[in-house]
């Protein structure tokens, strides 16, 4: 989930059917040849949840590289590398004022996300679990998503917010909700 960062709030526009259906086929391919060798998918330690979070962590990394306005918080992403293990080593590869451990304060630590964004920085803000956005709810659905559209397009929150979600993980039921549709419905919100 994102906050837009142009002044309009129209919907972004989808993909053309021809590069859908190629995405869906490489997808089938994957599936294919990794049931094909035997490897597991969907386990508590698949193939799937392996790929995600190296592609988590790269693409984390990467734009840190850079751009070094690029930093990010959230509960024990520092130093043990998040609940998923999706941040493990960017502490020590960019020290703890990019990669920033914050206390159990939903509220507090998604809003100031939002402040640093308006002074210019790009803020990488990790919720734990998604259950959790609705105890930052004002700060995301009504000042993030909402501060470009308020301003007249003066001003931008280039803020993304991460939010594991879902069923599956033995995470119990308030750590078990699929509720991006929440979000989805949010006017300046992109997920």
């Amino acid at each position: 989930m994102s906050a837009g960062t142009r002044g309009n709030m129209t919907p972004t526009k989808k993909p053309d059917a021809e590069k859908r259906n190629a995405e869906r086929e490489a997808a089938l391919t994957f599936v294919r040849m990794a049931k094909e060798k035997g490897l597991d998918l969907t386990g508590p330690d698949g193939l799937l949840k392996q790929f995600t979070k190296s592609v988590l962590e790269t693409a984390l990394d990467e734009e840190m590289a850079r751009d070094n306005t690029v930093f990010q918080m959230g509960e024990d992403i520092g130093v043990i590398g998040g609940n998923f293990k999706c941040t493990v080593g960017l502490r020590d590869k960019y020290g703890d004022l990019r990669v920033k451990d914050t206390p159990i304060s939903e509220q507090g630590f998604v809003g100031m996300g939002v402040g640093a964004a308006l002074t210019g920085l790009r803020p990488v803000v990790e919720l734990m679990f998604a259950d959790f956005m609705m105890v930052c709810g004002d700060q995301l659905f009504n000042q993030m998503a909402k501060i470009t559209y308020m301003s007249g397009g003066q001003c931008n929150v280039p803020m993304v917010v991460r939010l594991p979600l879902g069923g599956g993980r033995s995470s119990a039921a308030q750590h078990s909700q699929s509720i991006h549709a929440w979000a989805a419905h949010i006017p300046g919100v992109k997920v």
